[in-house]
């Protein structure tokens, strides 16, 4: 297939025509975006094969036929991993700790390219697009502990991109979209209520108390985030979404134009010495290290969509 169609084909499995006004194929990145509000933004496109096999038949609309009827054969290094039947081709799929390897190098590399990308978009996101011929959902429901381990985590919270998306197959006409940012963010905070609910703080809603989490968030590599207050109700603002927290809710809203606010700015207003107090430190380590990440709720409120597969 024409690599522009693809590339497109996976922007609007991501990006549902509401979202936005137009698309067009660029160079660096290799989408640009018209939001309705007239913001524009950028989309790169890159793919995580699991083998050599798997990109040729991706790429090549009659390369899974020719390796059926022997007019291809299997690339040499794949030999050991790739089996043709009569009707089907077995492929053994790479290991979890492969996979996160190629996953850092993937992004790492992405991080290094950001600033050759076009500097009068607002803003760029990144959509990983994975391919494999097993649909393993429980590697899928596990997403926090598959996608991200310590040094993945580092390259996110560094990483310029605004969005990092993983596209993954779950069946034949399914996919799963996952936001790696608002992944990590969502991890951050809740480690940090989780702390402050050892230490018995049970008004949490007020503006010290996000600003704290701000804090909290900078001081551990999240900086990319801000606070909106509106009606005397606060926001967490990051990547392309609001996350908006509660006693008993926690929400994920799209934000149709992300105008940044520097609240950075008004921490030295408040008192947050409790992030330096040695019994907050001891907790919140405490609560980290035997930190299980709370799926059933980050799937019900839909930080995670099945989306139906398009042409690609």
């Amino acid at each position: 297939m024409n690599k522009r169609k693809l590339e497109m084909g996976i922007f609007k499995t991501i990006y549902d025509k509401k979202r936005y006004n137009d698309a067009v194929p660029w160079d660096k990145p290799d989408i640009k975006v018209i939001k309705n509000s007239g913001v524009i933004f950028g989309v790169e496109v890159t793919h995580y094969f699991q083998n050599e096999t798997m990109a040729r038949i991706a790429t090549n609309d009659n390369f899974y036929s020719e390796l059926l009827s022997a007019k291809k054969k299997v690339p040499k290094k794949d030999r050991k991993i790739v089996k043709t039947g009569k009707n089907t081709i077995f492929i053994k799929p790479p290991t979890h700790e492969k996979m996160l390897k190629d996953f850092l190098e993937i992004i790492e590399d992405k991080n290094q390219k950001h600033s050759g990308y076009d500097k009068d978009m607002s803003y760029i996101t990144l959509i990983i697009r994975q391919r494999f011929t097993t649909y393993d959902n429980a590697w899928v429901n596990n997403s926090y502990d598959v996608y991200l381990n310590d040094e993945i985590k580092q390259a996110v919270k560094k990483s310029p991109f605004r969005e990092i998306y993983v596209s993954v197959d779950v069946s034949e006409t399914m996919l799963k979209v996952i936001p790696l940012k608002v992944l990590v963010l969502f991890s951050e905070i809740d480690i940090f209520y989780n702390t402050l609910d050892f230490l018995n703080i049970e008004d949490c809603s007020t503006k010290k108390y996000y600003m704290m989490l701000l804090q909290y968030l900078k001081n551990n590599g999240v900086e990319d985030v801000f606070i909106r207050e509106q009606d005397n109700k606060f926001t967490i603002c990051s990547s392309e979404w609001e996350i908006v927290t509660g006693e008993k809710e926690i929400k994920l809203l799209e934000r149709s134009d992300f105008r940044k606010e520097n609240t950075h700015s008004n921490l030295k207003l408040y008192d947050l010495t409790l992030l330096s107090n040695d019994e907050f430190k001891k907790i919140e380590s405490s609560v980290r290290k035997n930190y299980r990440f709370p799926r059933d709720l980050f799937f019900e409120e839909g930080f995670f969509t099945n989306v139906q597969k398009g042409v690609e």
